[in-house]
């Protein structure tokens, strides 16, 4: 008896098809992949990394599903975006932070990812965006006073770290 012969396949001549492997997607977060931890923990490794002293609101990493590179459907992502910003809403007011009356207000915005992963900074602050608008609301001020200074660390608390340095007159 003859054997069939096994289809051709480019780069592999006539052997026998093995199938594809399933490529694997990571999954999409609506809500943060894990909380912040607690207050003594960030303060330990921002006083290890020199950060100047201000007033500090302590929010979760933003889900992956406000990231700017991931491809999620506009639903999905505005229901994300509106839990975030009522999360971080909830945590400026419970911190009690009071922001300078009139001119721009100097922000740094320390972000430690959740894994030690590489990360592009614009994006990261990109993801944050929600989150900013929802510490502007607790804090009623417009978020164009906000003047930025942003860092990205690679320790992987799963947080980010907004720190009002002060304010400036216009």
């Amino acid at each position: 008896m003859r054997r069939a012969l096994a289809p051709f396949m480019p780069g592999r001549g006539w052997a026998d098809p093995q199938p594809a492997k399933p490529k694997r997607k990571r999954q999409v977060q609506m809500i943060a992949a894990r909380p912040a931890p607690p207050a003594d923990v960030v303060e330990a490794a921002l006083l290890e990394l020199g950060t100047p002293a201000g007033q500090r609101i302590i929010c979760d990493y933003p889900p992956n599903a406000l990231s700017p590179n991931k491809v999620v459907h506009w639903s999905k992502r505005a229901r994300a975006k509106a839990r975030y910003r009522r999360d971080c809403f909830a945590l400026a007011l419970a911190s009690k932070v009071v922001a300078p009356a009139k001119g721009v207000i100097r922000v740094r915005l320390d972000m430690f990812p959740p894994a030690r992963d590489r990360r592009d900074d614009d994006n990261a602050e990109a993801s944050f965006k929600a989150g900013r608008d929802g510490i502007a609301d607790a804090l009623r001020v417009d978020d164009s006073r906000f003047k930025v200074e942003r860092h990205l660390h690679r320790q992987p608390l799963g947080c980010v770290v907004f720190t009002i340095i002060g304010g400036e007159a216009e």
